[in-house]
């Protein structure tokens, strides 16, 4: 029981989170730059994952391994830049539709890379994604060239977390 109510308070304060993140990135974005805002994000949550390792007395990974965190990372950064940067240029609404494609992604790339079977459900679950959010994004009234920018940065967001 008490690591059933643990669980349920790691999952507001995680919802508390996501769900201000572009609120708090539009904030800091009047006097930051998308760079420095993904490189601040990263570099707290960093510290905190080795602090967390530190205190539960965790390995760090084995120095071959050090080539693959840094792919990781360079693309875990290029996705955060490219969400908070297409904030500045499209909608949240239009940013996050985009982004929460990612599950496209993921499925696509672990077919792809990892050669797991994608069902015919998996594909049809990822053709009613793609449609609706197009549909969400064709709807917008004041769609131009500065939004179209937003919004393929967004989709690069995704693609990313998907690698």
């Amino acid at each position: 029981m008490q690591s059933d109510r643990k669980g349920l308070i790691y999952v507001a304060v995680a919802v508390c989170f996501f769900s201000l993140s572009p609120k708090l990135v539009r904030w800091a974005a009047a006097s930051l730059t998308a760079y420095e805002i993904a490189a601040g994000r990263l570099l707290t949550a960093a510290i905190a994952i080795l602090l967390l390792a530190f205190y539960r007395g965790d390995v760090l990974p084995a120095c071959a391994d050090w080539g693959c965190f840094l792919v990781f990372d360079l693309i875990t950064a290029l996705h955060f830049a490219l969400y908070i940067g297409s904030l500045a240029f499209t909608t949240i609404a239009h940013s996050l539709a985009l982004v929460y494609t990612a599950p496209i992604f993921v499925a696509f790339f672990s077919w792809l890379y990892l050669d797991e079977g994608l069902s015919g459900r998996k594909w049809l679950g990822t053709l009613i994604t793609a449609i609706g959010v197009a549909v969400l994004a064709g709807f917008e009234p004041k769609f131009d060239r500065r939004m179209l920018t937003g919004d393929l940065m967004a989709l690069g967001s995704a693609v990313c977390f998907g690698l």
